[in-house]
């Protein structure tokens, strides 16, 4: 949903996928597809009933 709202991402996410790292922790994965194209990946961690963003990482992918 943050995604979403975020008006400087231009595309579409997709092959989202999330692995629990441990309990309260937890991996995503997915790419950006648009005008520049990207692999990202973000660590989230929950404190207490929030999840928070602990690290996030974006890597462009040449465009076709």
């Amino acid at each position: 949903d943050d995604l979403e709202a975020d008006p400087a991402l231009a595309g579409a996410a997709s092959n989202l996928t999330a692995v629990a790292l441990a309990t309260d922790v937890v991996l995503v994965t997915y790419e950006i597809t648009g005008p520049r194209p990207s692999l990202r990946s973000s660590v989230w961690v929950r404190d207490g009933s929030r999840w928070r963003l602990r690290f996030h990482q974006g890597t462009l992918r040449p465009t076709p």
